[in-house]
């Protein structure tokens, strides 16, 4: 079996095309499926999957960094995902920080409620994998915060209604009269601040609300509309064992223990190969696995994005039809 997934996981890095494409699918094929998801409780479907893929990341990191250059290069292509709203009654739901840890379950859960998944997938984060970025980069053009996406003239002039989840409880009566709508949950992004958030029982308890968040916001959107689900960016679990053995000091150190940095415009960017150089942002970002050491109640926590890993670059696409 060990066997298999090393030859799997080297025709991955080899392949003559494009890789990111063929390591998405990989990821939502062969790691975090329905199947693994049924099997295991949270606990093990979470870091039996986080091991399959911190020892592909081990690869990359040590023998095809190259591959980040790759990822890089596509986070940077534009894209817009207002270009949605160019199909009437659609509903664009941003779970903020949802992974590809969380698609099946979000699978289930459309197939449990009476939907059609017409596509099941992946799309890639920003640079940075961060909320504000995202919202820069994938939406308005500009970093705002998504609480202050509601007010915002710019959509409203594209008669898009915005609504901002602030908790997994929140509740909005939306109403079927075709209008575009682009709601924001904080959930699950904001639970990764809990105390719990330091080891792998928060996986399990994220699990549980998104019961909650289901009701509260998919159920609750009118049925003839089509609905996709996505997120900003991903998350990565640094829990031991599951960081690089690349201790990433003299990238730390760049980065003042943060997992990305803007450099000001009269800053010179860092010459050195521990680090994603992105000149056009001029942005520096740690790859892979590395543990960044937070400081202050931040720091044993476990769940962190902002940097250029596959959990956190890569995350779910889910389009769903009422039946």
């Amino acid at each position: 079996m060990k066997n298999d997934l090393f030859q799997k996981m080297f025709e991955l890095l080899t392949l003559p095309e494009e890789r990111i494409p063929g390591i998405g699918s990989w990821l939502i094929g062969d790691v975090w499926t329905e199947k693994r998801f049924r099997e295991y409780n949270p606990k093990n479907y979470l870091e039996s999957g986080e091991e399959i893929v911190h020892n592909l990341e081990e690869l990359i990191t040590f023998t095809a960094f190259g591959i980040y250059d790759e990822l890089a290069a596509l986070a940077l292509k534009p894209s817009n995902l207002l270009e949605e709203f160019n199909s009437p009654e659609t509903a664009v739901v941003i779970l903020d920080g949802a992974s590809l840890r969380e698609l099946p379950l979000l699978k289930l859960k459309a197939e449990n409620s009476g939907y059609t998944i017409l596509e099941n997938g992946f799309k890639v984060s920003s640079l940075p994998s961060d909320t504000v970025n995202f919202i820069d980069q994938r939406i308005l053009g500009k970093t705002v915060g998504p609480s202050q996406l509601p007010a915002r003239k710019e959509l409203k002039d594209k008669n898009i209604r915005v609504f901002h989840y602030d908790s997994a409880v929140r509740h909005f009566d939306l109403q079927s009269d075709g209008t575009p709508l682009l709601l924001w949950s904080s959930f699950p992004d904001g639970t990764y601040k809990n105390f719990e958030a330091r080891d792998a029982s928060h996986f399990e308890s994220i699990i549980k609300q998104f019961d909650v968040v289901w009701k509260n916001i998919i159920l609750n959107i009118p049925k003839d509309y089509r609905i996709i689900i996505t997120s900003d960016h991903g998350y990565i679990y640094l829990n031991t064992g599951f960081q690089s053995n690349e201790r990433g000091t003299d990238a730390l150190s760049f980065l003042k223990q943060d997992r990305f940095r803007f450099y000001g415009d009269y800053e010179s960017l860092p010459e050195t190969e521990a680090l994603q150089i992105i000149p056009s942002k001029h942005l520096a970002m740690l790859r892979g696995r590395i543990m960044n050491r937070m400081q202050g109640p931040a720091a044993n926590k476990v769940f962190r994005h902002g940097g250029l890993s596959l959990m956190e670059m890569f995350t779910p696409w889910l389009v769903l039809k009422k039946k």
